[in-house]
């Protein structure tokens, strides 16, 4: 899934994509999360118990 800041291209669960929605946002403005050794890589657990799924967020510089 690729995020540029104008769009979402990629297929991904509505409730996936809005539950993490909020972290992607605060990576693409300058957010820095203490709890992170890779300041750029952020993991996120879907909130769907019955399909647990991890994602990857990556922030390209």
């Amino acid at each position: 899934m690729v995020f540029d800041g104008q769009t979402v291209q990629g297929k991904i669960c509505l409730h996936a994509l809005y539950s993490f929605l909020p972290k992607v946002f605060a990576m693409r403005y300058g957010a820095d999360f203490p709890w992170l050794k890779d300041k750029d890589v952020a993991a996120h657990a879907c909130p769907d118990a019955k399909n647990p799924v991890v994602f990857e967020i990556r922030r390209v510089r």
